[in-house]
C-alpha cells in the first residue's frame, strides 16, 4: 500500500510516535525554524527556554512526553506536553508545538494535538492549556476546532515573555 500524501495524512511513511534521544538535534533545529518562521526569536520563547536540556531528558520527567511527527524516516513535527508549573497538578501544557510547512499542518497538527490529549488524559490531567502569540492565526483556527477555549491571562506562574494567547480545554467533559 503506498504511502499518503500531506494532504491524505496517516499513510505508512507518516506516523507519531515518542520522542527518542537521536531526536534531540533535528528536533532542536527543527524547532528554530519553526520559531524563525513566526519571528519568535529571542528571550521568552520556548526554544529560548530557561531549560536547555535536550528535549529526551526534558520530557523524560513523570508525566511528560514529546511526540514526534515521523514522515519517511525523519521528523517533520512534534509537540510536548508536561505538568503546567503550577500549584495545580490536575493542569498539563502542551508545549514546543512545530510543524513544518510541508505537512499539511492543520491534518497533522490536529493529529499531534490529538496524541497529546490522550495521553494527557491517561496521566491523570483534567486540563490542557497552551500559550501562544496572537500572531498565530493557523494555531489558533486549530486550537478552536479542537475545542479549546481562549481565556483572558496566563494560567501558570511562569507564562512565556512573549505570550499574547492564552487556551484551555477540559479533558473527559461532555
Amino acid at each position: 500500500m503506498p504511502a499518503k500524501s500531506a494532504n491524505d495524512p496517516g499513510g505508512e511513511a507518516d506516523k507519531i510516535r515518542h520522542l527518542v534521544p537521536a531526536d534531540d538535534l533535528p528536533m532542536s533545529l527543527l524547532l528554530s525554524e519553526g520559531c524563525a518562521e513566526f519571528d519568535a526569536i529571542g528571550t521568552g520563547f520556548g526554544i529560548n527556554a530557561d531549560d536547555a536540556r535536550p528535549l529526551s531528558q526534558i520530557y523524560a520527567a513523570p508525566r511528560s512526553s514529546y511526540f514526534v511527527l515521523e514522515r519517511d524516516g525523519s521528523p517533520a513535527g512534534g509537540i510536548g506536553l508536561a505538568p503546567l508549573p503550577c500549584d495545580l497538578p490536575y493542569i498539563a501544557e502542551l508545549q514546543r508545538f512545530v510543524l513544518l510547512p510541508m505537512t499539511g499542518r492543520n491534518n497533522f497538527g490536529r493529529r499531534l494535538i490529538d496524541r497529546s490529549l490522550h495521553a494527557a488524559d491517561s496521566f491523570g490531567f483534567s486540563i490542557c492549556y497552551l500559550e501562544s502569540q496572537s500572531s498565530e492565526s493557523e494555531l489558533t483556527d486549530l486550537l478552536e476546532q479542537v475545542g479549546f477555549k481562549r481565556i483572558l491571562s496566563p494560567l501558570s506562574s511562569r507564562p512565556a515573555k512573549c505570550a499574547s494567547a492564552y487556551f484551555f480545554l477540559s479533558l473527559g467533559l461532555p
